[in-house]
């Protein structure tokens, strides 16, 4: 993903912090649109003890979703993670 995303159920979990506008169109897997609610900037989240710092487009997904948030090439770049994929 180009975007860090994260699950409206867990924004609204976080306290609903501010959010800044966004101009992001999504289309998902099965071809849906999602519009996002907007962008929470410098979101801090943990990782198994780590702390990171990072933006995050919220979108109304649906609550049964086992995540709360889905981290992108942003947060890969910030935090110089190694993806290598086999052929």
């Amino acid at each position: 993903a180009e975007v860090n995303v994260l699950n409206l159920y867990a924004w609204v979990q976080m306290g609903r912090p501010p959010l800044h506008p966004s101009s992001n169109v999504f289309f998902m897997a099965n071809q849906t649109k999602a519009t996002p609610i907007g962008v929470l900037k410098d979101a801090s989240i943990t990782i198994q003890g780590s702390k990171f710092t990072g933006d995050f487009e919220v979108l109304a997904l649906a609550e049964s979703n086992s995540f709360p948030a889905l981290l992108g090439h942003p947060w890969c770049y910030t935090n110089n993670v190694d993806l290598r994929f086999n052929n």
